[in-house]
């Protein structure tokens, strides 16, 4: 993700808070700022650090009791709004 701007933008503006014991959270330099690319990142490689490079299928992680209308399993997005799993277009709902 090297390069893309939001997240460039993000790690511009984020400082890092230091909360004790080794522990850190990222805050915004200012009230515009944006911070979630930069969370979804650090969470990303708690991940690859936590579970390793074992595949991972995204459609393992929804809830295959809400289908769509059309048929089609949906997850909410960071918006809350409801996404179709297997392509990522937006639920007809």
């Amino acid at each position: 993700h090297l390069g893309q701007r939001v997240l460039t933008q993000a790690v511009g503006q984020a400082r890092r808070l230091d909360v004790g014991e080794g522990g850190f959270v990222f805050v915004k330099r200012g009230s515009a700022s944006e911070l979630g690319p930069l969370y979804g990142v650090t969470l990303a490689l708690h991940g690859l650090v936590v579970k390793g490079t074992q595949d991972y299928d995204l459609l393992e992680s929804v809830d295959e009791s809400r289908p769509c209308r059309c048929g089609r399993y949906v997850y909410r997005d960071h918006a809350g709004d409801w996404r179709h799993a297997h392509d990522d277009s937006d639920g007809c709902q």
